[in-house]
């Protein structure tokens, strides 16, 4: 099923007139503040000019273990380049702001496409225009607990030590208890809290193509840059790891965690993982983490749990009898979610009766991660395996998923047929 066209500027609403008022050193502060690459990708795809793609500004196309280096590989001096070049065009595209076309021809978003990513991207344009912005959570919270109760110092609990865990953990100023059984491998992202600059803001406000272009460069790098380290070599022997890239993967990271705790070996030992980078989804950290557990304040609890009571949570001791009490004010459940019981706790029955969670008999599996043979009609997005664990977007399965299901639909509209279903060879 082909796209409904739609403007970029449906898409990520963007203002050109506001380029107009910009002075020349404005212009320059935003293009210093800029990601080269996806600023060179949507002037190029604003004026038509390939000179701003040239092969020679073109990313790396082998990402190292440790994740995309500093402009994505190219030279202090080509990077210089490319700004003053992208800095020219812009100038140019104030001067004419109001006559600006803002959507490109096929052929070279193509072109540009095959400058970002390479000639064999396997990414379809359709891709980058349907990329998402996502607005602020109006449910979000607006107090602390300082407006409530003033000066009260609380004793927390946070049991696990995974995304929502160290979402709470680093946040909290309260004499913490964290209860961790598997440490996660943490990617390191120097620029993870980083905040937007005005320069930046007025760019994505005023230049069609670059937010969508900026998020597209931070998906690919993913998609691209882990798959490699995370792929089982079935003739790699290692007692942890499951190729010789991604044994590379995992001493780049354990690198990273040395250099983090070396003021707490103690620490140390318990942060690192016992499985192989990728098995697990690997969370992001700026630092944030280390310097949270190393704060004087928490204690990082990694024997089991007992009990919980009114007084706070008991562990078990050596040779599993109760142990030491933590007392607590406040117990925080971050232990995630039942990852492998999908559609819980709707009951689906298929064909003959079938019971589609009998069927599954606690190993979730699905065509495509949607279609189950026997359950004609039936579509599950987000469904088994389609979680991001490795690389790529959750928005990207999810767009991937509507488009296979309305495929679909039309082919049943088409045919005039009443259902369909995948079938067992498939399967």
């Amino acid at each position: 099923m082909t796209d409904v066209p739609r403007k970029s500027s449906d898409l990520f609403p963007v203002n050109p007139e506001g380029l107009v008022e910009q002075s020349d050193g404005a212009l320059w502060e935003s293009v210093l503040a800029a990601e080269i690459h996806p600023l060179l990708c949507a002037l190029a795809l604003l004026t038509n000019d390939h000179a701003l793609i040239d092969p020679r500004f073109s990313p790396i196309v082998e990402l190292p273990a440790a994740g995309p280096p500093p402009h994505w590989g190219l030279s202090d001096a080509m990077v210089d380049e490319a700004r003053l070049r992208a800095f020219e065009h812009l100038r140019g595209i104030r001067d004419r702001a109001r006559d600006l076309e803002c959507d490109p021809s096929p052929s070279m978003l193509e072109r540009t496409l095959e400058f970002a990513v390479g000639r064999d991207h396997g990414v379809s344009a359709g891709l980058i225009r349907r990329e998402l912005d996502l607005p602020h959570d109006p449910e979000a919270p607006d107090w602390c607990a300082e407006h409530i109760a003033t000066g009260r110092t609380f004793r927390v609990a946070i049991i696990g030590a995974g995304m929502s865990g160290i979402l709470v953990a680093h946040r909290l100023v309260a004499s913490v208890v964290v209860f961790q059984r598997n440490p996660p491998w943490m990617l390191p992202t120097p620029r993870y809290h980083e905040t937007i600059t005005a320069a930046h803001r007025r760019l994505l406000g005023a230049l069609p193509h670059y937010a969508r272009w900026l998020r597209f460069f931070q998906v690919w790098a993913t998609i691209r840059g882990r798959w490699d380290l995370v792929r089982v070599d079935e003739t790699y022997q290692h007692a942890v790891s499951v190729s010789a890239a991604n044994e590379a993967l995992r001493q780049s990271l354990l690198q990273q965690m040395e250099r983090h705790y070396a003021d707490r070996p103690d620490l140390l030992r318990s942060q690192v993982p016992n499985y192989p980078p990728g098995a697990k989804r690997m969370l992001r950290d700026n630092g944030v983490w280390p310097a949270a557990l190393k704060d004087p304040k928490v204690f990082v609890e990694t024997r089991p749990i007992a009990g919980i009571s009114s007084g706070g949570v008991t562990i078990v001791a050596e040779g599993g009898d109760v142990g030491k009490q933590h007392p607590l004010d406040v117990l925080i459940y971050a232990t995630g979610f039942r990852a492998s019981e999908f559609l819980m706790p709707m009951e689906i029955t298929g064909l003959h009766g079938r019971k589609l969670h009998e069927w599954w008999n606690g190993e979730a599996r699905a065509y495509l991660g949607m279609c189950m043979p026997g359950f004609p009609n039936f579509f599950c997005m987000y469904g088994p395996n389609t979680n991001l664990v490795v690389h790529g977007s959750l928005i990207l399965f999810a767009e991937s998923s509507a488009n296979f299901i309305m495929q679909c639909i039309k082919m049943l509209l088409e045919k005039n047929q009443q259902s369909m279903m995948v079938t067992e060879q498939a399967f």
